[in-house]
């Protein structure tokens, strides 16, 4: 801000916006500049003006607005004039770090066809006779920064193919940098116009309509740049991860911290459900009388409680251990007091959950101790009521009337039990959703995407048998996400950033056998990972209890595990996140169908219908026997073959 960037445009085009000292500029305007006929092989430049970075009246949102701001100019322009006051670049080079990983995150989506832009440094108010030359070492330092960093986030996005900051962003240090003296010479109003600020902005003006020409054979029309606006517009909107970072570094020390964070709580989690199903629900189950239920349930919420304590204590220590020997902990201490809130908050919601499934499991062990006990009281009450419908029932009566009598009795029986107290809660497709969003924080978009694009509510147990081998057509067609790229040889990767893409993918290489044979070889690899999938839901299904996210991590972590271990020696390509994602939701809707029927049988074995129709059946025949005028011995011999 306050750069002189209106002022610089006004000088090279010779156009009117609006100048002044402080934020004069709000948004972004744009003006059409003729060029000479016969000159260029264009007609117009549109010559954007934008507000200025770094404003102080936006306070805090500074970071997210000037990163949304820069991303859009240089996504629109094809050379993009970047004004400085003075030799300080540091400033915009945090913003450049943000710009190259949305760009590379939005290339990744297939959002933007050729995202590859030209970015010019002026430097005014440095009238110093060699400052280019003085500067150089500095220059060269910050395109060394920028290198590095783009190899860091393309690696971490893994794109293979990004190697420098001008695979995305063009940009020469020896060509593109140009320092100027200031305006005036001496002080406004009475001060002349400084000839040396108007022969350098002639220059520049002169390199930049250089650039173009050099560049491009082709050239925009109005029709094809609103477009360029429209797509560039939404991926931005779409991109609600990056651009909230002050630099990529930070950016690196989140993913890093979330990363911990997110694997601190599977332990709590897993840790706490344990306990549950294999300690307190046995326990339980050695209760046989009321008094023997209520008192274990007590020693048990004592005991979870504890666990509990001992779980977030274990947990905290490991994070403020993290926190500390960290290698970005200068950049992490900022979450520092966020995390550890909302790992209390997150273990004392786990705890309440895992409490209203012991007492669940209270309510349905008391349900036993009570049926034992009223078992002998029904069974002397189903011969006082089955002599009497004996005597008011006429011989031969229909079974359907017996059947209602009895259903009428079975009813008053019900009625003494304790009602019906299971919680359902969020449903299994939920908890996976909850998962994929925790475990892939940076690609909800993508996970949205997939999860609309397989649908698990409409795989049924015979549907998943379907997708047990993986195809093609599942893996690569009908995508929108870039995340398989050929591996190019070293003098094909300056241009493979800006190719074109096919099929949802990034290709340089023209060589179709290639990409076949690639794709044919991932489909395998995908494969011997998901038999490795099938092996795991099968032993998961065996479960006897609630589906719990830790099953969903289960297979996630069987599918990224396979697919690093597999890739490792895989030379022919190189995949992306974006590839584990769609084959851990494929696995996951493979193992769907799965995990609702244990999670169904389990319930259903749990309530108090499950437990009583284990003996309405006998009560049921004893009934029918009385009424129909059986002798003791059929009502006994009944009874001994169904106990």
């Amino acid at each position: 801000q306050s750069s002189g960037k209106s002022t610089l445009l006004n000088t090279m085009f010779g156009l009117k916006f609006a100048v002044s000292a402080g934020r004069c500029t709000r948004g972004a305007f744009l003006q059409l500049v003729p060029v000479e006929p016969g000159s260029s092989k264009f007609d117009f430049v549109a010559v954007i003006d934008t507000e200025g970075l770094r404003a102080p009246e936006l306070g805090l949102d500074k970071y997210r607005h000037d990163n949304e701001l820069a991303t859009l100019v240089l996504g629109l322009g094809d050379v993009t004039v970047i004004n400085l006051k003075g030799e300080n670049s540091a400033e915009i080079k945090d913003i450049l770090q943000i710009v190259v990983h949305a760009f590379i995150r939005m290339k990744m989506a297939n959002r933007m066809q050729d995202l590859r832009r030209r970015c010019i440094f002026v430097h005014q108010n440095v009238p110093a006779v060699g400052a280019k030359e003085k500067m150089m070492d500095q220059n060269c330092k910050m395109q060394e920064d920028l290198d590095k960093i783009t190899r860091e986030a393309a690696e971490g996005e893994k794109v293979a193919s990004v190697r420098c900051f001008s695979d995305i962003i063009s940009f020469d240090s020896d060509k593109d940098i140009f320092y100027m003296s200031d305006l005036w010479l001496g002080d406004p109003p009475m001060a002349p116009v400084n000839p040396g600020y108007s022969h350098k902005v002639t220059e520049i003006k002169t390199h930049i309509l250089h650039c173009l020409d050099e560049k491009y054979k082709t050239f925009l029309g109005f029709d094809d740049f609103a477009l360029r606006i429209k797509d560039l517009w939404t991926a931005i909107m779409s991109e609600d991860f990056v651009f909230s970072f002050r630099n990529s570094i930070e950016m690196k020390a989140y993913n890093l911290m979330e990363s911990e964070f997110f694997d601190v709580k599977r332990r709590c989690d897993v840790q706490l459900n344990e306990w549950l199903t294999k300690t307190a629900s046995i326990q339980l189950q050695k209760c046989t009388t009321s008094k023997s239920v209520h008192q274990t349930k007590e020693r048990l919420k004592i005991e979870l409680h504890r666990l509990q304590d001992n779980c977030e204590t274990n947990g905290m220590d490991r994070l403020m251990k993290f926190f500390d020997e960290n290698p970005y902990s200068e950049q992490t201490i900022q979450w520092k007091s966020n995390k550890a809130n909302s790992l209390s908050e997150y273990v004392r919601s786990l705890g309440g959950e895992v409490t209203r499934k012991l007492e669940q499991f209270c309510d349905l062990q008391l349900l036993e101790t009570e049926q034992k006990s009223k078992q002998s009281q029904w069974e002397k009450a189903i011969f006082i009521e089955a002599r009497k419908a004996a005597e008011e029932m006429p011989e031969g009566c229909p079974d359907d009337e017996v059947e209602k009598k009895f259903e009428s009795l079975w009813k008053k029986f019900l009625g003494d039990l304790p009602p019906e107290r299971i919680e359902y809660g969020e449903s299994v497709l939920s908890r996976i959703e909850n998962f994929l969003r925790e475990c892939y924080p940076k690609e909800r978009q993508v996970i949205r995407d997939y999860l609309d694009q397989f649908n698990f509510e409409h795989c049924s147990g015979s549907r998943a048998e379907e997708i047990s081998d993986l195809t093609e057509q599942q893996l690569f067609e009908n995508d929108n996400n870039s995340f398989f790229e050929i591996r190019l040889k070293k003098r094909e990767r300056a241009q493979q950033f800006g190719s074109t893409f096919t099929g949802g993918f990034i290709f340089s290489d023209p060589n179709e056998n290639a990409k076949d044979e690639a794709k044919s070889e991932l489909t395998e690899i995908s494969n011997r990972v998901f038999r490795q999938v099938k092996t795991e839901v099968a032993d998961i299904s065996k479960s006897t209890r609630w589906f719990e996210e830790t099953d969903a991590s289960r297979v996630q972590k069987v599918v990224a595990d396979g697919l690093n271990r597999e890739l490792t020696d895989f030379k022919r390509a190189t995949t992306t996140i974006i590839f584990e994602i769609k084959v851990v939701i494929l696995a996951l809707r493979y193992a769907y169908p799965h995990f609702v029927e244990f999670d169904q049988r389990f319930r259903d074995s749990c309530s108090i219908k499950a437990k009583t129709d284990k003996i309405k059946e006998r009560i049921r025949n004893m009934f029918f026997n009385m009424v129909r005028r059986q002798s003791g011995a059929k009502i006994a011999a009944d009874y001994v073959r169904t106990t």
